[in-house]
């Protein structure tokens, strides 16, 4: 157990004690912290880019933190983040998780190269500061603006059933009005399976004569528009 580890973790330096000690060991433990992050990641997903190339690169990062503390005589923190990290339950939710632990961590090196007067800890800093802005971060956004706008036939599978699950419990509880029948019909996949689900004894039920016409008009001309397009 790291004895400071709340400093570690506020990242904050105290001019009264040992300043290399505190950089030093608080730099290796947030490039633990994202080399261990990026480790999990890869377990739940498998070896994805971009994570499959910079889980490499944070461990070329602390090794050369933990080279330096050999130097100066500093014993580096305890790797304890595996226990501590809990990933996303989504891959998009990883790679933006990834995008603010690498902005967080080049505000780190933004507070702690101030407090540094030795030009090979300062060398380290600034590579690996440049390395997260130029490098990293750029592939994580990457990830993160491509995952957004990408669509999998699964996924869309799994929206569409869960539609119609909520539409079914919706029916069954006299819980779904017009709007809300037509815009999760209007999603389903044709014209046929619309109409029939439709025409079904639980939305006649459902419906009033008036409000059946209206569906039936609107469902056929949002179908009409697509079938034109």
């Amino acid at each position: 157990m790291n004895q400071d580890e709340n400093q570690l973790l506020s990242q904050t330096v105290d001019l009264n004690a040992n300043v290399v000690e505190q950089v030093l060991r608080i730099a290796c433990y947030d490039e633990y912290k994202a080399n261990t992050y990026y480790k999990k990641v890869i377990e739940a997903y498998g070896a994805i880019m971009p994570f499959s190339n910079i889980v490499q690169a944070e461990v070329r990062h602390y090794t050369a933190i933990e080279n330096l503390c050999k130097k100066y005589g500093v014993l580096p923190p305890e790797n304890d983040w595996y226990e501590k990290i809990q990933i996303s339950s989504t891959l998009s939710g990883c790679c933006q998780d990834a995008v603010d632990a690498e902005n967080a961590n080049i505000q780190m090196y933004e507070k702690l190269l101030p407090y540094v007067m030795q030009d090979d800890i300062r060398d380290v800093f600034y590579r690996e500061q440049a390395a997260s802005y130029n490098n990293h971060l750029p592939a994580f956004m990457k990830c993160t603006q491509g995952l957004q706008t990408q669509t999998t036939p699964d996924q869309e599978h799994s929206e569409q059933h869960h539609d119609r699950y909520n539409m079914v419990q919706g029916l069954m509880s006299g819980d779904l009005d017009t709007a809300k029948l037509t815009q999760t019909l209007s999603s389903l996949a044709s014209r046929d399976m619309m109409l029939g689900m439709a025409a079904g004894a639980a939305l006649a039920a459902t419906l009033s004569s008036d409000a059946s016409k209206d569906l039936f008009s609107k469902l056929y001309n949002n179908q009409e528009q697509k079938d034109n397009s």
